[in-house]
């Protein structure tokens, strides 16, 4: 049986930095070409649009695969011709973001008589565009405006991609010893490096092995779930939430420079820009169905977390160790995963069973039909 289509094909390092070229290429070479042969009075939907909708198409499973890289691939030096790619693109973003006829010709497009009767997706995919262009200064900002807007905008992007650097190359972890790493399965502790100096595989009271446990991978989320040891638990979990502090100065300086971009463009906050180009366009709706959300699902969280929480003081009581008052008063985030274990576990949970209740062409057919009625879509089986 053949495959529907070929599997894609993944770029080498030394592919990455050629294949973006290919892409900014096919873009600008279909800017220059609309720019050319349209004008306002003749830029429709079809000639504006669809042309750079038919190089998105084609370009679009190349561009997924590079982007895929920066966090699938070990290698420093596809990292590398990773980080080198998203710099020409965020470069060439820049300059078509700055393109002030290429907006006149959204703008008339959207002003003709065929906007009315092109379908919702083309409509969408129009208005989409010349919001784009919008928010980007365009019809909102004088010349200079607009080029200090936008060269600000490019240092946002820096920022970014410097935020994005640090969270793909990210390869923190906690050294613990096996004795901490009690209940933890064969499997998980065999992904694990050992000890790789005689220095490394010692503690206080005696010469042991130790294993590193990433962060990444599943390495958490294996010690919070299975280690007996609460204390390892907790470590793990301090350590993961506080990884990654380089980050910290670039989220702050990020948010800062955002919102003060969103206020020249008469924004109150840069929430109220970027939610313009989602499906609920306002923040108070946003609020208020979080609101509503939280006081639906709050009073179940909390039921299940005091369940957990009886669980983990029979637990404490069974091993001695109950003897704070303070630990029967709150719950500590590490003990979750942990705990959800072994209550599932104890009511014999059987994950094999429940799926019988599940045949995979019904379930398949009925959360399309779940996604359709929320999405109004139409999925047809293909002949």
């Amino acid at each position: 049986m053949s495959l529907p289509q070929p599997l894609p094909y993944v770029p080498t390092a030394d592919e990455i930095v050629p294949a973006m070229h290919r892409v900014i290429n096919k873009y600008n070479a279909i800017r220059t070409q609309i720019l050319q042969t349209t004008t306002p009075s003749t830029a429709t939907f079809s000639n504006v649009i669809l042309p750079l909708v038919d190089v998105e198409n084609a370009v679009q499973g190349e561009l997924g695969m590079i982007d895929m890289l920066q966090y699938g691939s070990p290698s420093l030096d596809t990292q590398g011709a990773f980080d080198e790619a998203r710099k020409l693109y965020l470069k060439a973003s820049a300059l078509w973001a700055a393109d002030e006829p290429f907006f006149r010709l959204l703008e008339a497009a959207i002003e003709k008589p065929e906007f009315q009767a092109l379908d919702a997706e083309s409509k969408h995919l129009l208005e989409k565009e010349l919001l784009e262009y919008r928010h980007a200064g365009h019809g909102i900002l004088g010349h200079v405006e607009l080029e200090e807007y936008q060269k600000r905008n490019m240092e946002i992007a820096q920022l970014e991609r410097r935020f994005q650097q640090n969270l793909a190359r990210e390869a923190g972890g906690v050294w613990f010893t096996l004795e901490e790493l009690d209940g933890v399965p064969g499997d998980e502790l065999a992904k694990w490096r050992d000890s790789p100096a005689e220095g490394e595989l010692t503690n206080e009271k005696h010469q042991q092995r130790k294993k590193f446990v990433p962060f990444a991978n599943g390495g958490t989320l294996a010690v919070l779930t299975h280690a007996h040891s609460s204390e390892t638990r907790k470590r793990m979990f301090l350590e993961d939430n506080l990884k990654l502090k380089e980050n910290m100065p670039l989220f702050e300086d990020i948010i800062k420079r955002r919102a003060r971009q969103a206020q020249v463009l008469k924004y109150p906050s840069h929430t109220a820009l970027r939610i313009e180009r989602r499906m609920v366009k306002t923040t108070e709706w946003v609020k208020g169905f979080l609101r509503q959300l939280q006081a639906t699902l709050c009073p179940y969280g909390q039921g299940e977390i005091a369940v957990l929480q009886r669980r983990r003081l029979e637990d404490l009581r069974a091993r001695g160790q109950f003897g704070d008052k303070e630990a029967g008063d709150r719950f500590p985030p590490w003990e979750k995963r942990y705990y959800e274990r072994l209550v599932q576990r104890e009511f014999e949970v059987d994950q094999l069973k429940i799926s019988e209740f599940f045949p995979l062409e019904r379930t398949a057919t009925n959360m399309l039909g779940i996604f359709a009625s929320l999405l109004n879509l139409r999925t047809h089986p293909k002949s």
